[in-house]
């Protein structure tokens, strides 16, 4: 069976964003690469985890900075709670409605990224007037100053003058050999077609994905691609402290939960209560799991961004060396020697 997520934002059911899915695992999330991906700043990077259990789902918290509630209680974080139907997990004021037997058509990559870009448009809709649709402008050549605003239901044709597209943007430079298309892809555009160039790089078979502030040439035309929901729906870099980011790659949204080497501490005789893919589950009958492996090499990093070095301990015993020289110059002068 499929998971079927239902998420309300704010308590507007009415425009609800639906997600069938029927991998193995997925992450939901802030970050891009998340399978659902959520934009907004309430969202961890990678928030939530949902994991097939047989014929059944788990639902895990990836630590996230506000918590997540399932039926009303808040979720450990790393631990796996199965789900079932009608289920609701709360994230300040993202509502996910659960359906763990659905049969619908899964939801592809793409669709997933249409949905991400239509929650930035409804909820900037709701509050001051603000730019939301993507547009080109002509930077360089005969008709500088154009713009032409982008749709993300259809492919915008821009082409020269001696084009035959009906609704074409039609631009006066003769030396525009051929025209280009620019349609949505996921939360984003792509550029097909040319001869033409994205930043100097020459335009594939395949198309180029834009970003915001490229610049697409066409002949002796210029245009700038700009989107204004670019910053929130591209995907960041995960944020490193000083002195950790080489001792360890990042995790992707998709890295399992924890690693294979936690071990299971018994209290009163019991071990943890295990899924049928071994994943711990929490409940009444759960227990505590002290994590071996790379688990302990969060506390080496800590451990040793905090340690001090052969260079600090040199430092400090010459600055004792010189208050102790100071003390007796100062005690000589006065006479106590």
């Amino acid at each position: 069976m499929a998971l079927r997520l239902v998420v309300e934002i704010g308590g507007d059911s009415l425009s609800a964003f639906e997600y069938v899915l029927d991998e193995g695992q997925v992450t939901l999330g802030r970050n891009a690469a998340c399978r659902v991906q959520i934009p907004l700043e309430s969202i961890s990077d990678k928030h939530l985890s949902f994991v097939r259990d047989g014929d059944g789902w788990l639902v895990a918290d990836r630590g996230s900075t506000n918590g997540t509630r399932h039926n009303g209680e808040l979720l450990e974080p790393d631990r796996y709670r199965p789900l079932a139907d009608g289920d609701e997990l709360r994230i300040v004021d993202v509502v996910v409605r659960v359906d763990v037997t659905s049969t619908a058509p899964a939801t592809s990559l793409e669709r997933s990224g249409q949905l991400a870009r239509r929650m930035i448009e409804n909820l900037m809709a709701k509050g001051p007037s603000a730019p939301t649709q993507a547009y080109l402008e002509v930077i360089s050549g005969r008709d500088m100053g154009q713009k032409r605003p982008l749709s993300g239901l259809g492919a915008t044709r821009v082409e020269g003058p001696n084009g035959a597209g009906e609704r074409a943007w039609r631009l006066s430079d003769p030396a525009i050999e051929a025209p280009v298309a620019v349609h949505a892809a996921g939360s984003g555009f792509v550029l097909q077609g040319g001869p033409a160039t994205v930043n100097g790089l020459a335009v594939g078979p395949a198309g180029a994905p834009l970003g915001s502030g490229d610049r697409v040439a066409l002949g002796n035309t210029v245009l700038l691609f700009f989107d204004p929901l670019a910053d929130k729906l591209t995907a960041k870099a995960p944020r490193l402290r000083p002195g950790v980011g080489s001792r360890r790659p990042a995790l992707s949204p998709d890295d399992p939960v924890r690693p294979p080497t936690a071990q299971i501490v018994r209290l009163d005789r019991q071990e943890v209560v295990r899924t049928a893919i071994g994943l711990p589950l929490q409940g009444e009958l759960d227990h505590e799991l002290a994590h071996t492996g790379p688990a302990s090499e969060d506390v080496d990093m800590e451990s040793g961004r905090d340690a001090w070095g052969m260079v600090e301990l040199a430092l400090l015993a010459l600055a004792i060396l010189l208050f102790l020289g100071a003390a007796g110059v100062f005690l000589l002068l006065f006479g106590y020697f």
